[in-house]
């Protein structure tokens, strides 16, 4: 018979863990540490990168009111003055004008005193003899190889793919036709040095365009007149500073011997395309902005044509 006492079994208690809730907690506090400091530190990112964004932006507003001025200031000469020389307001170079930060600067170019390669090309898709024998004369007086010349033809001869063949067809127009600068660096033969040494002689504009003669440096000079000699061509250069030329028929006068030359391209004492270049330095910031600017008679301002922005 079971007595009605009852047994307990005691067993021992074991040792409280109290070293391994301490490094726990060490851990937990190290882990938030590090996160603390990785948000801190991506914090930290964000905010350069916001300020980087609005310092550019401020750079390229700042960019496109330089262009504005240039604009204007072509737009006050076309209303001042009945032809376009490099003696000129719009034909200096800006200086440098300090906006906060920041550092504006700038120049505008005639890109008529410059042979425009589209002149090789008819509207209807012949190829100008004349204006061809003139780019040879150009790329003799650079050293360049003639066969670039062949090269571009060929590149313009070549038709249009697919959406720009259909817009070439129903614009009369069987031949390419260059739109940019940059469209040279396609053609055989162009990129590199060829684009370098073009770059300051010839231009991409629309249609065929007549030469600047108060605008034209020596060698475009020389292009266009057979019978012209480089040195000929510089001593106009020369004669033009301060006493340019009122129309074709003084510049003719002033050929003096060579007055009959016939020009292989229209000239002309009047300019409509020019090309805008703007730079903006910061600290941090740099914007470069080139625009073509196309003015016209009945607009007070040139028209912005394309704008490069980088």
């Amino acid at each position: 018979m079971l007595s009605g006492k009852r047994i307990f079994r005691i067993f021992p208690r074991r040792p409280q863990q109290k070293g391994g809730a301490v490094v726990t907690a060490i851990l937990v506090v190290a882990l938030a540490a590090t996160t603390a400091t990785w948000l801190l530190q991506r914090m930290d990112h964000w905010i350069e990168s916001v300020a980087l964004m609005r310092e550019k932006d401020q750079a390229t507003a700042l960019a496109h009111a330089a262009l504005d001025f240039c604009r204007v200031v072509l737009g006050v000469d076309a209303r001042r003055s009945a032809i376009d020389t490099l003696d000129e307001e719009w034909a200096r170079i800006l200086p440098p004008l300090r906006q906060g930060d920041k550092e504006v600067s700038g120049r505008i170019a005639d890109l008529q005193g410059r042979f425009n390669l589209n002149n090789l090309v008819l509207a209807g898709g012949v190829v100008d003899k004349s204006a061809l024998a003139a780019y040879r004369r150009l790329l003799s007086a650079l050293a360049l190889p003639d066969a670039l010349a062949d090269a571009l033809l060929r590149h313009l001869a070549a038709r249009p793919e697919a959406a720009a063949a259909t817009q070439a067809e129903a614009s009369g127009q069987s031949r390419r036709r260059l739109l940019l600068w940059g469209d040279l660096a396609g053609v055989p033969g162009y990129a590199g040095k060829a684009m370098g040494q073009l770059a300051a002689h010839a231009t991409v504009l629309p249609g065929s365009q007549a030469i600047n003669v108060n605008t034209a440096g020596a060698e475009v000079l020389f292009a266009v007149l057979p019978g012209l000699d480089l040195d000929a061509a510089r001593n106009l250069t020369r004669q033009r500073v301060g006493l340019p030329f009122r129309d074709v028929a003084e510049f003719r006068r002033r050929l003096g011997d060579k007055a009959q030359l016939a020009a292989l391209v229209d000239l002309t004492t009047v300019s409509q395309y020019f090309l805008a270049r703007v730079q903006v330095s910061g600290a941090r910031s740099r914007s470069q902005l080139q625009s073509l600017l196309q003015r016209q008679p009945h607009l007070p301002q040139p028209r912005i044509l394309w704008i490069s922005n980088r």
